[in-house]
Order: structure tokens, then C-alpha cells, then sequence
């Protein structure tokens, strides 16, 4: 199914939105919780925008989850629409 720019773009605000608790929550699972999640936001945005949205990773490489208060999905999801 095809995805229309608005709702790409609904999908990634409410990911980033929601990714946000995760800084909070993973000082409670002693980082579990924020690593698990990015890797859905990963599989997310690989299906959203395709292979940029790997670009999404980069969450990962952070263990202190400070990045999860950029909001990077929407970013990418922007760029992926106004790049052509």
C-alpha cells in the first residue's frame, strides 16, 4: 500500500512524539527500552521512506539516548519529500 506524504509525515511526528518518553523510560530498563525502539523506528522508516530511512540507526549508536529528543523521523521524512 502506498503511503501519501500527509500520512507519512502524521506517522513520523507521532513516532518522534512518542520516542521522546523513551529518554525518560530508559534510565528504568537500564536502556532496553530505548534500543528496542529504535530498532522499530529503524524497520519504520525503512518502510516509510525506504533505504534513507536506515538513516535512522544513527539513534542507536547512542547509548545515553539523548538523540531520541531530535525528532529524526520527521526529518527524514521532509527531506525525502522535498528532495525531489
Amino acid at each position: 500500500m502506498k503511503l501519501k506524504f500527509r500520512d507519512k509525515l502524521i506517522i513520523a511526528v507521532v513516532y518522534d512524539v512518542l520516542d521522546i518518553p523513551m529518554f525518560f523510560l530508559n534510565g528504568l530498563t537500564f536502556g532496553i527500552a530505548g534500543e528496542v525502539y529504535d530498532l522499530i523506528g529503524m524497520a519504520l522508516g525503512l518502510y516509510l521512506i525506504g533505504p534513507l530511512g536506515l538513516l535512522n540507526a544513527w539513534e542507536l549508536l547512542d547509548v545515553s539516548n539523548t538523540i531520541e529528543l531530535f525528532p529524526t523521523m520527521t526529518v527524514l521524512v521532509l527531506y525525502s519529500h522535498f528532495r525531489r
